[in-house]
């Protein structure tokens, strides 16, 4: 088996974005901050990337699969599909 990289998109993502740069509340500005900030786990010379990479490289995670997921998933998506 090949690993494969998964990427999962969130159809609603952009247009929830897009609402939320037009509020200025702390609320909205602390997602904003935290929606800017780099992805550890992708970023050259992260210690996380680092670490990700290491486990990814062991004979019994080398068939498993690499997903990119939205940043903002509904709650459809976060709850409802998991029954929760």
């Amino acid at each position: 088996m090949i690993r494969e990289n998964i990427i999962i998109k969130e159809p609603q993502e952009k247009e929830i974005i897009s609402q939320l740069d037009k509020k200025d509340d702390f609320g909205s500005i602390r997602i904003k901050k935290l929606l800017n900030l780099q992805d550890l786990s992708r970023k050259e010379n992260s210690p996380i990337k680092f670490i990700v990479d290491a486990v990814l490289g062991i004979d019994l995670f080398r068939d498993f699969d690499v997903m990119k997921f939205p940043e903002i998933v509904s709650v459809k998506n976060n709850f409802d599909l998991l029954n929760t």
